[in-house]
C-alpha cells in the first residue's frame, strides 16, 4: 500500500487527476481479488479518480489454460462483480499469452457482469486482438505496435480508442505505429504510462507527450490531447479530460505554456493540480 500511495502522489504531482489500475499480476485467482481489494483500499486514500481494471495477464504455472480460464469465468469475474471491485476487465490477447478465443470467452462474461471492456492488443505479434476489440466494441485496444492499418481502421469504424503505451515501447525497442498511419485510419489516439515493474516504470505524462511526439511523430497539441479528452474516453468518461461548459473542472496551473512541460520532456511540472474545481496539490 505505501508504494501505491507513493507512486499516486507521483502522478498527482505531474497533474494526473484519474488513473486505471490494474491487477494481473497476483494470476492465481484468489491474488487477483486481493489485489483488487488493494486497489478499492487505494481508492479511499487518495484524491484522484481511481479506475480499477481487472486484468487476465497470463496463465500461471500449474495450470491447464482450459482451466483458468474457466477459472476466471466462473469464479473471479462473478466475485469481482458481487464486490463491485473492478470497473474495466482487460485481457493479454497476444503471441505467448491468451488466444483470441480465450479473449474473447473472458471479455463476454466480463460484459455479461457489467464491466467495460479494454484488450492489450498486438504488442508482441499480430494476434487478431484489434480485430476482438473492434468486434466486442471494447472502450478501448492498448498497446498496438504491430497494428496495420487494417487494424486501426477497423478500430476507428467501431469507435474504439486506440491507446499508445510509449513507454514499453521504448523500454523493449519496439517501433509505434506512425502518425501518418493512425490520421489515416481515423482512429482516436490515447496515451497512458503502462507504468509496470517489468517494461515501463513512468509515472511522468508529460514525458509520456514528449515521447509520442518524437517516436509516432503527433503533434505536441495531438500528444496533449491523447492524454486527455482522449484518454478519458478510453476510460468511459467523456465528461473528464477537457474544460469546457459541462465538465469536470479538473486542471493543472503552469507557470509555462501548456505545451511547455512536452517540448521539455517533463520539465516545468505543474505549480497545482485541480480536481472537480478543488486544489488539491501545490
Amino acid at each position: 500500500m505505501a508504494l501505491a500511495l507513493a507512486r499516486a502522489q507521483s502522478l498527482l504531482a505531474h497533474g494526473v487527476t484519474s488513473l486505471e489500475i490494474k491487477s494481473g499480476y497476483g494470476l492465481e485467482p484468489e491474488a487477483e481479488l486481493r489485489l483488487l481489494r488493494l486497489i478499492r483500499r487505494l481508492k479511499e486514500k487518495v484524491p484522484q479518480r481511481v479506475f480499477p481494471t481487472l486484468l487476465a495477464h497470463a496463465v500461471p504455472q500449474g495450470w491447464a489454460r482450459e482451466a483458468y480460464v474457466q477459472a476466471l469465468v466462473e469464479e473471479v469475474l462473478p466475485q469481482a462483480a458481487r464486490e463491485h471491485l473492478a470497473f474495466m476487465a482487460d485481457v493479454f490477447c497476444d503471441q505467448g499469452a491468451f488466444t483470441v478465443e480465450e479473449a474473447e470467452a473472458l471479455l463476454t462474461s466480463a460484459k455479461e457482469h457489467g464491466l467495460g471492456l479494454r484488450l492489450h492488443a498486438e504488442q508482441i505479434a499480430r494476434s487478431g486482438a484489434s480485430q476482438l476489440a473492434a468486434r466486442l466494441r471494447a472502450l478501448s485496444a492498448d498497446h498496438l505496435e504491430m497494428a496495420t492499418l487494417e487494424d486501426l481502421s477497423s478500430l476507428a469504424q467501431a469507435g474504439v480508442v486506440a491507446v499508445l503505451l510509449p513507454g514499453a515501447a521504448l523500454s523493449l525497442k519496439k517501433p509505434l505505429p506512425r502518425a501518418a498511419l493512425l490520421r489515416q485510419a481515423g482512429v482516436r489516439v490515447a496515451l497512458a504510462s503502462d507504468h509496470n515493474p517489468g517494461t515501463s516504470p513512468l509515472l511522468n505524462p508529460w514525458l509520456t507527450m514528449a515521447l509520442a511526439v518524437h517516436m509516432v511523430g503527433l503533434s505536441a497539441e495531438e500528444a496533449l490531447v491523447a492524454h486527455t479528452a482522449h484518454a478519458a474516453l478510453a476510460l468511459g468518461h467523456p465528461e473528464l479530460g477537457r474544460l469546457e461548459p459541462g465538465a469536470v473542472a479538473d486542471f493543472v496551473a503552469l507557470e509555462a505554456p501548456p505545451l511547455d512541460p512536452i517540448y521539455r520532456f517533463g520539465e516545468h511540472p505543474p505549480l497545482a493540480v485541480y480536481i472537480g474545481g478543488e486544489r488539491v496539490w501545490s
